[in-house]
């Protein structure tokens, strides 16, 4: 696939994400970073990756979530793209089909632990925590419940006390899982705590909730 030699490295990218064979699209992909920061790289170029990528299979997948991790730190993807990709990580965090790769898993909870802080804390709660509440409920088997303890913390972890204080929800969820009486669970929470508090501790003790 050849691409004219007149045309910008954004348009480029662009057109090799549109028409491109697998290894040049992934090539885009792994270089993200770079092309976010040119004028209009958002709407013309990541919309489009964010807009295919459920449709492609879990090794692109994985190397979208690795790569777009850095980017979403840096604050290069604007908020409509964010909200994009907290969608679509909780979609391929709760395909059943994807939980026995761990790497994929792994890599998407990284970029959901990033992107929910990007994102208006309503939209969170409206189209992520909604679509997670009920997986550690009691009625669901292990599997599920302890897939669904991962992503209430991990999103927990992600807002911090903005999300504790503005959706209650989320608090419960939490508090749901510390006092489960699986101890494997259970477990979960303090784990949970123990990291969170230490990186939070002041703002944490001097939460109204204690």
């Amino acid at each position: 696939m050849c691409t004219k030699e007149d045309m910008t490295e954004l348009k480029r990218c662009v057109h090799l994400m549109k028409k491109g064979y697998e290894v040049q699209k992934l090539s885009v992909i792994n270089n993200i970073e770079r092309y976010l920061k040119e004028p209009g790289a958002n709407d013309e170029l990541f919309s489009i990756i964010i807009d295919s990528m459920l449709d492609w299979d879990t090794k692109m997948q994985k190397e979208c979530a690795s790569s777009f991790i850095s980017p979403l730190q840096a604050g290069l993807v604007d908020k409509k793209n964010s909200e994009k990709v907290a969608v679509s990580a909780v979609t391929i965090l709760i395909d059943r089909d994807n939980w026995e790769n761990q790497e994929l898993l792994d890599y998407w909870f990284q970029v959901l632990e990033v992107v929910v802080g990007q994102v208006d804390i309503k939209f969170v709660s409206s189209q992520v925590i909604a679509k997670v509440k009920d997986l550690p409920a009691y009625k669901n088997e292990y599997e599920v419940r302890k897939m669904g303890n991962r992503l209430v913390l991990t999103i927990a972890n992600g807002l911090g006390e903005l999300g504790f204080d503005k959706d209650p929800c989320l608090w419960k969820l939490v508090m749901g899982i510390c006092e489960d009486s699986n101890y494997n669970l259970r477990r979960d929470g303090v784990i949970f705590f123990k990291e969170y508090i230490s990186k939070r501790k002041e703002e944490f003790l001097l939460s109204d909730r204690l």
